[in-house]
Order: C-alpha cells, then structure tokens, then sequence
C-alpha cells in the first residue's frame, strides 16, 4: 500500500511539473505577444504624433491662405465703395448720357 502511495505521490508530482512547464511556455507565448503589441502600439503612436504634426502645419498653411483671400475681397469691397462713391459724385454720368429731348405737348 505504501509503495502505491508512492507511485501515485510521484505520478501526481510528474503531472504537476507538466503543468507546470504548460503554464510557463503559455506564460512565455503571452509575454512575446504583449511585448509585440507594446512595440506596435509604439509605432501607432509615433505616425499618429506624425500626423497630427503634418495636420497642423497643414491646418496653419489653409488658415494663412483663407485670411489672404479674406484680405483680397475686402480690399475688393473697399475698391467698389471708392469707385462708386466717385462716380456719383462726378458728373461722368450725366457727360455719358445724353438728356432727352424736350417734349411738348400743345392743345388743339
């Protein structure tokens, strides 16, 4: 009876070591996977940073040619309000156009 004890005890002892050495290659394959996934997320990380840096300089780059249009209409706007304000204010108009021809009307 003592000797089967043994030989379950050493059975037993065999198993836990193979469960052991299963535990420890899982162990082993999920640090590999974290560590591949840590370098991953690195390089995610480094092209976001990159894009976000190429989206601001392009950002900047659009909001400097919107405020040289902005600057272009309105000198256009101020260019029409003087040029309006002259011409009414100039007889050129009435030098263009010719004034119509008196009519009369007589009675019979």
């Amino acid at each position: 009876m003592a000797l089967f004890k043994d030989e379950t005890l050493h059975k037993k002892i065999d198993e836990l070591a193979d469960v052991n050495i299963t535990v420890s290659q899982m162990l082993a394959v999920h640090e590999e996977r974290i560590s591949k996934q840590e370098e991953i997320d690195t390089v995610l990380f480094t092209k976001i940073d990159q894009l976000r840096d190429k989206m601001d300089v392009d950002h900047n780059s659009v909001l400097s040619r919107i405020h040289g249009l902005e600057k272009t209409v309105w000198v256009a706007v101020g260019c029409v309000a003087v040029v309006t304000f002259l011409v009414s204010q100039t007889p050129l108009l009435s030098i263009l156009t010719t004034p119509p021809p008196a009519v009369k009307i007589q009675d019979k």
